[in-house]
């Protein structure tokens, strides 16, 4: 019998890496990035070396969409777990509000070239999306603005 092929500590990243997302909703809408992956998701991204989370979300959200948030209470924890990557992420998703009203900027690039497009979905447009994560996000808890129930998600895997 074959022994499962397992990879030592200096092939895999060591710990899951921590991210903020930002959870914004305007007009009962809900503000959505595609990725290069094809995912649709909450503007934010992985926090920098001694980077407050709250901060992480705000700078990540204006960097992914050219809007300036201001981050509130958490909404919820979740895990994103993709083995054929080597990709593990520990997510806080906190609920924000926009401070400028401008509304996405037609002159806007993502300078970190991850996301490809940005805009705001109602919810029936939210649950025709094929990849959205987390995928709660179709069961439209995002409305209510009270941090959702369970606060901690699960881990989402993607083979």
């Amino acid at each position: 019998m074959k022994a499962p092929p397992f990879k030592t500590m200096n092939e895999i990243k060591p710990h899951p890496q921590v991210a903020a997302r930002a959870l914004v909703v305007h007009d009962r809408r809900l503000l959505l990035v595609r990725e290069k992956s094809g995912f649709w998701t909450m503007p934010g991204g992985r926090s920098d070396y001694g980077e407050d989370i709250r901060a992480c979300a705000r700078r990540e959200a204006w960097e992914e969409t050219g809007l300036h948030i201001e981050i509130e209470e958490i909404f919820a924890i979740s895990e994103f777990y993709y083995p054929a990557r080597d990709f593990h992420v520990v997510q806080t998703l906190f609920y924000a509000r926009l401070s400028d009203d401008v509304i996405l900027p037609p002159s806007w690039t993502d300078r970190g070239g991850m996301v490809q497009e940005r805009r705001f979905f109602s919810l029936a447009e939210v649950r025709q999306l094929d990849e959205v994560s987390p995928v709660s996000l179709k069961d439209g808890h995002w409305l209510t603005g009270m941090p959702c129930d369970p606060l901690y998600l699960g881990m989402e895997t993607k083979e």
